[in-house]
């Protein structure tokens, strides 16, 4: 019973985790776009995958989501996230 417990509790922190990363990922796109602005005024966010595009035609804005590409961001990251909190927890050192 109380390695089940752990085991949600290394879940649930790699969520919350993984929900952080993911929208500072997302705010350095939007950054990124701001700082460095292509020649059409476009903006892409996301990463790896870009799941929404904002684009002029014609002076009227025009976007597009798309959602497959945001749910894939979104469990790479996680299973990023999850890799790293594991190792960390496993190469821990120990407190003297």
């Amino acid at each position: 019973m109380r390695s089940m417990l752990i085991d949600i509790k290394i879940l649930f922190r790699s969520i919350l985790l993984s929900i952080l990363m993911f929208f500072v990922v997302s705010f350095l796109t939007v950054l990124i776009s701001i700082i460095n602005p292509k020649v059409d005024n476009s903006l892409d966010i996301g990463f790896p995958l870009i799941y929404y595009n904002r684009f002029f035609i014609s002076d009227c804005i025009r976007f597009s989501w798309n959602g497959i590409y945001l749910v894939f961001d979104f469990i790479i990251i996680w299973v990023i996230t999850l890799i790293i909190y594991l190792l960390l927890k496993k190469y821990k050192p120990i407190k003297r």
